[in-house]
């Protein structure tokens, strides 16, 4: 059923030789005005970001000093990379604390009824991350965070497909009728992913609401970025339209564009065949046909209702609320892309992080301008100490010409060739060096001072790595201080997490529950997997063992429940655990838990009060092994115990078995005389010797077997 946007879309389309249509114009005209306003508040920070990405790097312009000492073989100044130490290191502790666990998402369902969903969503949430090379992702999502105060991803559904030679038998008639069979190598459209995509988008190339501050950029109009794209991988999307009358890019419209965005179409102008020199569409050659093309793409909600073509409302649609809409323009110049982004989690296709989510200013400051002040003081120190030390080596020199041999000097000959007669009256009256002091030898003592205090500014020292300081500890000690040192990164993790990954999580779960097909999901999940048991439901007696059989949930209705309605999965409650939890912390929850372990093993009396039982223990055990980094599902399988007999049976056509040993115990308080007698000489004791009896069950502890009574055999 076609809806009004496909109507719409159908008068977007435009011809060679044709002007653009009314509602072309209008549309095009509504959403660059915005994409415009976005990109000229975010170029504010362009000079800044400039600075210290290349302050990050240690890049430098060299000036007249630079150059003449590098054509001397001296070194040129240079710049501490502070603000790289400092950025690494929150990068590193990051990534470390994200990636600890056993999976990226770990799903907290809010109710039973998506427990069955938990296994399946967490194992298609990792199939994406890894396809997505997520370690990478992390690294070039932190550095932005950590040099612009800004990261943001763009999150899709995309189904990727490559055409292979695949063999095949045809079978064809020959003469007479007799079939022959036939080897063929044809092109296959073969899916080769599909699922999600999250691509890095950078802050240069972001276009959000500004109207908003960047913590609401959900709640803004629209939300977008853009792209230099191929003409021909353009070409091969058979969902754009337009493509054939992308009109060049003029040099006037191109470095007015350099001002406000990073679109670099080479460094000749020349060099690029999509820069024309006229506007004019008419002249050959004023389209695109090789070459990258600026591609903007906007999410944005607009009111059907409410959007004139020339002053006509109703065009696009009869909707009285917000309809969001995917649009991709061309080189400001045409639009090629128009559909609603019908997308059930709701939210825009993208996701932000600050390193500081404060709502008064547009982009707030971030770990490198923090950094900033402190490294250009301890550089300058720093150069200031080489350049006195260049000036003692190459101090300067007081010069009698009447005494000395100028050519020598000019020459820098290791040999200074004396006048005639000069040495006789002393060699210091017509050569000398002047003495110099080097006031900045104490340098590095500076720098060291400063370099305590700018981690004490930002919270990012070695001790946040684990590394430990000088000066003795306790494990306790040394445990406390790593909590407190990880504080302050913990607080900005959480915020991140918060804004960017968790949404992510949202955005992948709604995005596969509702375009992912069955073939692809079993693939993922696999069959004959034993799924949870149905609540509610009434066991099965198995008539041969009579043991009871539950009910389990099947494939089939695993991928139903995972599919689901529309309002079901934008309403979806569903939310991740964010596990800040240190390894130093790990190890001695590790440990804890261990210990309790031990306690429960060994004194059967703690686990009947506690009311643990084999499968309470076997989640003790995982959960020691999942703190010490060991995925319980690795391990190899316990080996099944044989069954012991109903108690007071008898195995057929075989001796009853003997009483165990600790029932024996237990009865022995119990017996007296001739009876107590015998059970003794049942082990070889005496009944006259009480220390034997202390003896032997010194040396043959039995475990103890809580009574009804309170007491213990």
């Amino acid at each position: 059923m076609a809806t009004s946007a496909d109507t719409f879309k159908e008068k977007l389309t435009i011809k060679k030789g044709e002007s653009a249509s009314p509602e072309h114009k209008a549309l095009l005209q509504y959403v660059n005005k915005r994409a415009k306003k976005s990109r000229e508040d975010m170029a504010k920070n362009f000079s800044n970001w400039d600075h210290f990405d290349a302050v990050f790097r240690s890049e430098r312009k060299p000036d007249k000093a630079d150059d003449s000492a590098t054509a001397k073989g001296q070194p040129k100044k240079l710049i501490v990379p502070l603000t790289f130490a400092q950025i690494m290191t929150f990068v590193s502790f990051c990534v470390m604390n994200l990636m600890q666990n056993r999976r990226f998402f770990e799903l907290e369902p809010t109710g039973t009824e998506d427990n069955p969903l938990q296994e399946p969503l967490e194992l298609i949430l990792e199939r994406d991350l890894r396809k997505n090379m997520w370690t990478s992702f992390l690294v070039q999502f932190f550095l932005d965070v950590g040099r612009f105060s800004l990261a943001a991803a763009e999150v899709c559904y995309k189904e990727e497909y490559r055409h292979m030679r695949v063999p095949q038998t045809e079978t064809e008639s020959g003469a007479f009728g007799v079939e022959t069979k036939k080897q063929t190598y044809d092109f296959q459209q073969i899916p080769v992913f599909v699922g999600n995509k999250v691509y890095p988008v950078s802050p240069y190339r972001f276009l959000p609401d500004t109207s908003m501050p960047l913590t609401r950029y959900q709640e803004g109009e629209f939300c977008g970025s853009e792209d230099e794209w191929q003409i021909s991988t353009l070409r091969a999307d058979e969902s754009l339209f337009n493509l054939d009358v992308i009109p060049k890019m003029t040099l006037e419209d191109y470095q007015a564009r350099r001002k406000v965005s990073r679109v670099d179409f080479g460094p000749e102008v020349r060099e690029n065949p999509n820069l024309g020199s006229t506007a004019d569409t008419s002249t050959a050659g004023a389209y695109v046909k090789s070459g990258p093309v600026v591609i903007t793409k906007m999410v944005i909600d607009i009111i059907p209702n409410d959007f004139k073509v020339q002053d006509k409302e109703g065009l696009l649609g009869k909707e009285k609320f917000f309809v969001r809409y995917l649009v991709w323009i061309a080189n400001d110049k045409v639009i090629v892309r128009f559909e609603e982004a019908y997308y059930l989690h709701c939210q825009f296709p993208y996701i932000l992080a600050q390193f500081i989510p404060d709502q008064h200013r547009t982009v707030n400051e971030g770990l490198a301008s923090v950094c900033d002040q402190m490294t250009n003081l301890i550089t300058w120190l720093i150069n200031a100490h080489v350049t006195s030390q260049r000036n003692s080596v190459q101090s300067k020199w007081a010069i009698d010409p009447s005494g000395v041999d100028i050519k020598n000097l000019e020459s820098e000959s290791p040999y200074i060739f004396l006048k005639k007669n000069a040495s006789q009256t002393g060699v210091e009256r017509y050569i000398k060096q002047f003495t110099t002091t080097d006031t900045t030898a104490n340098v590095f003592q500076d720098v060291s001072a400063l370099k305590e205090l700018l981690e004490i500014v930002t919270g990012l020292s070695s001790q946040m790595q684990g590394q430990y300081s000088a000066g003795r500890r306790s494990a306790t000690q040394d445990r406390v201080v790593a909590q407190g040192a990880s504080a302050r990164g913990k607080t900005n993790l959480s915020t991140i997490w918060d804004s960017a990954f968790e949404p992510l999580g949202k955005q992948l779960i709604a995005n596969n529950r509702q375009e992912m097909d069955k073939e692809t999901f079993m693939r993922i999940v696999g069959t004959g997997r034993q799924w949870p048991v149905k609540p509610g439901t009434t066991p099965q007696i198995d008539p041969q063992t009579g043991a009871q059989i539950p009910e389990r949930y099947t494939d089939d209705e695993i991928y139903t429940m995972f599919k689901a309605d529309p309002i079901s999965i934008a309403t979806a409650e569903d939310f991740f655990v964010f596990d800040g939890t240190i390894p130093s912390e790990k190890a001695f929850l590790a440990q804890s838990l261990q210990e309790i372990l031990v306690t429960i093993l060994s004194n059967p009396e703690v686990s009947s009060i506690l009311g643990y039982g084999p499968e309470q223990v076997k989640e003790l055990f995982n959960q020691v092994y999942l703190l010490r980094g060991v995925t319980p599902a690795r391990l190899p399988a316990p080996s099944p115990q044989p069954a012991l007999p109903p108690e007071g049976g008898q195995q057929t056509g075989k001796e009853a078995p003997p009483a165990p040993r600790e029932l024996i115990s237990v009865k022995l308080p119990d017996l007296a005389g001739k009876e107590r007698d015998q059970a003794l000489a049942m082990f070889g004791i005496k009944a006259d010797s009480k220390a034997a009896v202390v003896k032997h069950a010194r040396e043959n502890p039995l475990p103890s077997t809580p009574k009804s009574n309170g007491q213990r055999g």
